[in-house]
């Protein structure tokens, strides 16, 4: 749920509170599933166009969106994915998330040096 050492957390990408920067664009990070595997894998297993890790994760994913509706059919999982987000991460290159973009510069936002006492004294 925090963003750590300069990355965004998964929640952020999942939500849509992280856009990738032109220099994530440029190794292939879009919106998307594929964005949250290469921030979990990275270059262990994306960039590989016949991963059968990633490849069966974003078989799972698009199956388990493929099924998700409104008991009245009035709403689907799959509408609300964009035509320019990627499921998969096989387009992008096979290197570690990048940790000096957006991310890099936002405060954490737990600080260990918060003394509790104050907190209890409610200063």
């Amino acid at each position: 749920m925090i963003p750590q050492d300069g990355r965004p957390a998964p929640h952020n990408i999942i939500t849509g509170q992280w856009e990738p920067t032109e220099d994530e664009l440029d190794i292939g990070l879009s919106d998307g599933m594929g964005a949250v595997s290469a921030l979990l894998y990275g270059e262990s297993q994306c960039g590989i166009s016949k991963h059968p890790v990633a490849n069966s994760r974003k078989s799972i994913y698009e199956g388990l969106i493929g099924i998700l509706n409104a008991d009245d059919g009035s709403w689907s999982a799959a509408e609300t994915i964009y035509s320019w987000e990627d499921n998969g991460c096989e387009s992008v290159k096979r290197q570690a998330f990048p940790n000096d973009q957006d991310y890099a510069v936002l405060p954490q936002f737990a600080d260990t040096s918060y003394m509790m006492s104050e907190w209890d004294e409610g200063t």
